[in-house]
């Protein structure tokens, strides 16, 4: 399983190279799994860094309630990790920053290597956007999507 063996590199990898602020999640979010929504994929992705630091993953959200999830996530007041299905991604990116020229507005179906990171800090002012390759498994891009 491609998305465990990853998920827990990410976790077995002290300190996160790629991203810091994994270490620093408060809340960790993934698609509930249900009729229209069938993939625990993203549950699955955020277990073994749930397990390290002790989080319940959030997956009271279908995969296409994306409004009620950036919702949700603009209320939290801390670090949040989102696991998703990639091609809904982008909307998610679009959603949070408030625009659709930051984020790319596809997310490749081979690439399972990298983060985005969504910066809503500084209240007032537009958020931030980048990618942060993972570059934790052999084959991992240096490159941004």
């Amino acid at each position: 399983m491609a998305a465990r063996g990853c998920a827990d590199q990410l976790v077995r990898t002290p300190p996160v190279r790629c991203w810091p602020d994994a270490a620093d999640a408060t809340h960790l979010l993934a698609s509930q799994v249900g009729l229209h929504s069938s993939s625990r994929r993203p549950r699955e992705t955020l277990e073994p860094l749930s397990e390290r630091l002790g989080l319940t993953i959030d997956d009271r959200f279908m995969k296409e309630e994306l409004a009620q999830l950036v919702q949700a996530v603009v209320g939290i007041d801390g670090v949040v990790l989102i696991s998703w299905e990639h091609h809904l991604i982008p909307s998610i990116a679009n959603m949070l920053v408030g625009d659709t020229s930051s984020a790319p507005q596809m997310w490749p179906d081979d690439r399972f290597d990298v983060v985005w990171l969504v910066d809503l800090s500084v209240p007032g002012k537009p958020a931030g956007f980048r990618q942060v390759p993972e570059l934790l498994l052999a084959g991992d891009r240096v490159n941004p999507i």
